[in-house]
């Protein structure tokens, strides 16, 4: 044992216990127990005849409460969860307590005690190993320290090498757990499956195995209706209507139990464990290239063989065209569907009205009027075509007189003008001309005058 987290972790029925093996073999661990002071198993890895549990080479195995994998990482394995003795103070008590690793005779073959709480929130940790030939050192120190969670990952069950006396008695179970759906979508009654499968060549009775359901406060067993059997390559799934179990959403194990031809009712054929399922998620077995799995998967096959999530390209969703309703289309640029345009038919123009080109609308139709003829006294004005009073001339007494165009000299009076203008302007220029003898002889004269 290299981890030991008693009833102190975040709640007294918060339990681990982890396992490692140091060495590069494996050890079978087959009917080990892992016991509190009580002798009380709080694990035991029981098997068949034929098939045995194992801890690969420098691997860990973790055990741990149900209240404890509740509160754990997805990606935390832990290997087996168990029922605390006590919904209250747990299995192991965090103040005075005693774990014991038991063989398949009862040996012990590691120990570790307390006698005061450890600090909340803390466990034991076995800090260093000797090259003897037993896994741990009696000699190994343990100590307080920082709760750090430990991922098994380390059992695994194969067959065992057995001697040819035992052979022709061991009948080689084929049948499987593979697939547990324990959080369906909308109600869990009647809609809660546990699937098996026929991987041999002959058929299998059902009367000679049960099932074990652990999950919450639950540990039960359950027997299948008399004379169930299973074809070879046949998939069954046993729902909760059939068979009166209650699978657990949050955490729980099933295990296949052999419990026929003089068996233990504990001898264990399969067993499967699950944590934190989503809704409608189901717990699914895959044997793939040599490689055995169980994974969530969000499609349920019962009766039929298992699938797997379809890969969707990273950052891409992937969703269902809508269909459009009759009375919409799909546009081609933006993909939406949209409402069918209506043909408006418009309406007809009243008398006397026509349609714009431009604007669609109707205006009136301008008609050409023939202007009323102006009153008494009035004339119509070419520019406006309105009527205004006519201007009327002054009466005279007498007709028209011609008088004749008075002239001076026979010379019209704008000849003059003309000849005026002339003169200045040359008296002008010749001023201009001879300003410089104008000025000397204006000097001269004021000089004299002076």
């Amino acid at each position: 044992m290299t981890h030991i987290y008693p009833a102190t972790l975040n709640g007294a029925t918060h339990e681990m216990v982890a396992l490692y093996n140091n060495t590069a073999e494996a050890i079978e661990i087959t009917n080990w127990c892992i016991t509190n002071k009580n002798e009380q198993a709080l694990v035991c890895f029981k098997s068949q005849v034929k098939d045995g549990f194992f801890i690969d080479g420098y691997t860990r195995v973790a055990v741990a409460s149900e209240e404890y994998v509740a509160t754990l990482d997805e990606q935390v394995f832990i290997d087996r969860v168990f029922t605390v003795a006590n919904k209250t103070s747990g299995s192991l008590v965090g103040s005075n307590d005693t774990v014991r690793l038991k063989d398949a005779v009862g040996r012990t073959v590691s120990e570790f005690s307390w006698t005061s709480t450890a600090v909340k929130g803390s466990g034991y940790i076995r800090t260093s190993f000797n090259d003897e030939t037993r896994m741990y050192s009696t000699e190994s120190r343990l100590e307080s320290l920082v709760a750090v969670v430990i991922a098994g990952g380390g059992l695994r069950l194969e067959p065992r090498a057995v001697d040819d006396t035992q052979e022709a008695a061991i009948d080689t179970d084929q049948l499987r757990l593979s697939e547990i759906l324990a959080n369906p979508t909308g109600a869990d009654a009647g809609n809660e499956f546990i699937e098996l499968y026929n991987s041999g060549s002959a058929t299998v009775l059902l009367d000679m195995y049960a099932l074990r359901v652990t999950g919450g406060s639950s540990d039960k067993t359950f027997t299948f209706p008399d004379g169930l059997s299973l074809e070879p390559d046949e998939y069954y799934a046993i729902y909760d209507t059939e068979v009166k179990f209650s699978l657990n959403n949050t955490a729980g194990a099933v295990s296949l139990l052999r419990s026929g031809d003089g068996a233990s009712e504990e001898d264990v054929v399969d067993a499967a464990l699950y944590r934190g399922p989503k809704e409608g998620y189901s717990w699914a077995y895959f044997n793939e290239d040599e490689s055995v799995d169980w994974i969530y998967t969000s499609r349920p096959t019962p009766n039929q063989p298992n699938l797997k999530d379809e890969p969707v390209e990273q950052g891409v969703k992937v969703s269902q065209v809508k269909t459009c309703s009759e009375d919409q289309y799909r546009n081609p640029e933006t993909g939406r569907c949209k409402k069918k345009g209506v043909v408006a038919v418009a309406a007809s123009c009243k008398i006397g009205q026509y349609r714009s080109e431009e604007t669609g609308r109707c205006r009136n139709v301008a008609t050409a009027k023939i202007p009323t003829d102006c009153k008494q006294g009035q004339e119509r004005n070419p520019e406006t075509n309105r009527c205004r009073n006519s201007k009327q001339m002054t009466k005279a007494g007498h007709g028209v007189e011609v008088k004749p165009t008075i002239t001076s000299g026979g010379v019209a009076w704008y000849a003059w003008v003309l000849v005026g203008v002339i003169v200045v302007g040359v008296l002008a220029y010749g001023a201009w001309e001879w300003r410089g003898e104008l000025y000397k002889i204006w000097q001269k004269l004021r000089q004299q005058k002076g």
